[in-house]
């Protein structure tokens, strides 16, 4: 087998890694009440009294995903795995992230908003795309499984953070 240190190294690196997975789930957890309470529907949509219409909710939680798609996308996600390397993209998704959350952090109408929507779901996107990867290539094939599915766990983690 593998030294103790080894698999200690590669088990906290792929736990690392899993952060990405982790922040998905938490904007999967976190959005839906967002929506809903006062102080959104006062400061970002302007309304005193009612709810988000329905068509503004959808697009908000949808241009997430849309910007994920976007990033994983194979044309673009190959880009940045052959070219910048797994790491490299791994901080880059993880930084366009921090980008797209102080975007919507800042915001104080939709539009804004629904940009930063947008940039977070590229950054999950790319991340989604490069991360499962780097755990299934770093990993020795003794761990490999178990590495894999950081991933999922990472993602009901966030969720349950939310």
């Amino acid at each position: 087998g593998m030294p103790c240190d080894k698999q200690l190294r590669v088990a906290l690196v792929a736990l690392f890694a899993t952060m990405g997975s982790t922040l998905f789930g938490l904007d999967i957890g976190y959005i839906g009440p967002i929506i809903e309470s006062k102080s959104f529907k006062y400061d970002v949509e302007h309304l005193e009294h009612g709810n988000v219409s329905s068509q503004t909710e959808g697009l908000i939680v949808s241009l997430f995903s849309i910007g994920a798609i976007f990033t994983a996308f194979p044309v673009i996600s190959s880009y940045f795995i052959d070219e910048w390397g797994r790491k490299k993209s791994i901080m880059a998704g993880s930084a366009v992230f921090v980008v797209g959350s102080i975007i919507q952090l800042t915001c104080n109408g939709n539009r804004q908003l629904f940009v930063g929507r947008f940039v977070s779901g590229m950054a999950i996107g790319l991340l989604s795309a490069v991360i499962v990867l780097y755990q299934s290539e770093m990993a020795p094939a003794s761990m490999r499984g178990a590495l894999s599915t950081l991933y999922q766990l990472g993602i009901t983690f966030g969720i349950l953070l939310a």
